[in-house]
């Protein structure tokens, strides 16, 4: 009976005492104006702000680009949707957006330019209430440690950025040599997360390379966190935060609509044993989940126990082709109706995966005066699913245009002759680049061809 309840006593002693850190991450709103309209980023900044008020979250970290030009009404009307949602509250989550690129020069107002680098610093800080623009707190025992980097008009990393950083970490591993410490900025270290090849900075990656307990949060690709390659780890964790404005997927590729459609909002929540963090669709609010579960991170961190190191992540959870439904066709037409042409569209039915189907892959060939198949493309076309419009809102069906060559280097084209039979081969893929078994259809395209636009 002594030992059951010296056992109770202990495990009511640590549920008191445990630290718990709960923080809500957003990033890239960049709103054109300051309308909270439905589907506008500051309704999404409203959106978002409410839900992390629903989790308790601690604090609320903002990985750059609140606005697109340094616009001082930007940043007030965010600060006053933070005060409109938790200005009741007795106790406020930390505020901490730190700056990005187009909050320090991307772009500046055309009517009310701020030309220094000092005049934009003012704007930010003025206008979010904030007093400092590389905040490092420590709440409920954790450092929460944010830089709003200077390097590459704030998109990289300078030798001041560094010294900054490594400066604040020291004082953090000196608290705690063991507890993971939450990053924050703006730009993602190179080859870490889905996006950081090619957008990333390499001086990100070498900063954060020799703390295997770091966990850091960033922005600026605007990648979806739909993909489940947006958290990383190699030397320390890396997650993308994307964004509650546009959204980009891996390029070249046929051009994908939609793109505005997507939003995506953090959060984490960390205490003695373990990390959760839980990606969240705006639109509906609902968690996406990765094989069934939200990432989740064993404590301590380190190499040996890296769930999401690329190599071990496939190794534990094999990717799954995807496959298209019994009885599935494709079928492929010119398009506009009617001549002369200008590319092929291609329509069907999607395929099916436990998760989603992230891209497919198209061969084209062209028939021979033999009857055989000369392969056309190099490499194939990429088409991607609408994966990034919310895992809820994918259509049954889809429809692929191909133009003729491409308008701009990022999307692709097929230079299509006329009067020439074209077979093009589909294959749907997950995110990891794992193809299921394709389809196919056949064209004869019409006699006259249109001048693709330059």
């Amino acid at each position: 009976m002594k030992r059951i309840l010296v056992l109770l006593l202990t495990l009511a002693y640590v549920s008191v005492f445990a630290q718990v850190l709960r923080l809500g991450i957003i990033s890239d709103t960049q709103p054109g104006n300051n309308s909270r309209k439905a589907g506008t980023p500051l309704f999404y900044v409203e959106k978002a702000f409410k839900l992390m008020r629903e989790l308790g979250v601690d604090g609320i970290l903002i990985a750059g680009d609140l606005s697109n030009v340094n616009d001082p009404s930007v940043y007030v009307e965010i600060r006053n949707i933070y005060d409109e949602v938790f200005g009741n509250d007795a106790q406020k989550p930390h505020f901490m957006p730190v700056m990005g690129n187009h909050d320090r020069s991307g772009g500046l107002p055309k009517d009310n330019p701020a030309r220094t680098k000092e005049e934009r610093e003012k704007r930010f800080m003025e206008g979010l209430k904030v007093d400092t623009l590389h905040p490092h707190l420590v709440i409920n025992g954790f450092d929460v440690i944010g830089r709003s980097f200077e390097g590459g008009n704030g998109a990289g990393c300078n030798a001041d950025d560094e010294a900054w950083f490594r400066a604040e970490l020291a004082k953090a591993i000196e608290r705690d040599p063991v507890k993971p410490i939450i990053a924050c900025g703006h730009n993602h270290g190179y080859d870490t997360v889905y996006g950081s090849v090619p957008w990333g900075n390499r001086a990100i990656t070498r900063l954060f390379a020799p703390y295997q307990q770091v966990i850091y949060f960033s922005g600026h690709t605007h990648y979806p966190n739909e993909d489940p390659r947006t958290i990383h780890q190699k030397d320390f964790t890396s997650v993308g935060t994307s964004t509650l404005n546009y959204l980009w997927v891996d390029e070249p590729c046929i051009e994908y609509p939609g793109r505005h459609e997507g939003k995506n909002m953090l959060y984490m929540v960390a205490d003695d044993k373990q990390v959760v963090i839980r990606r969240y669709q705006l639109r509906d609010n609902s968690e996406i989940l990765d094989n069934g579960k939200p990432w989740t991170l064993p404590l301590p961190l380190n190499k040996e126990n890296f769930v999401y190191e690329p190599s071990r992540r496939v190794k534990d959870n094999p990717p799954i082709a995807p496959q298209f439904p019994e009885g599935a066709a494709i079928a492929a037409k010119p398009f506009p109706e009617g001549k002369p042409f200008n590319g092929v569209v291609i329509t069907g039915t999607a395929a099916k995966h436990v998760d989603f189907v992230h891209h497919y892959k198209i061969d084209i060939f062209a028939k021979n005066a033999e009857g055989g198949w000369d392969k056309k493309t190099t490499s194939p076309i990429i088409f991607h699913s609408d994966f990034y419009r919310g895992l809820n809102f994918m259509k049954p069906t889809f429809e692929c245009k191909i133009p003729l060559q491409p308008r701009t280097k990022e999307f692709q084209g097929f230079d299509f002759q006329p009067s020439t039979t074209y077979r093009f081969e589909m294959k749907p893929c997950e995110s990891f680049g794992t193809a299921g078994k394709p389809l196919y259809a056949e064209i004869t395209m019409p006699a006259d061809k249109q001048e693709a636009k330059k």
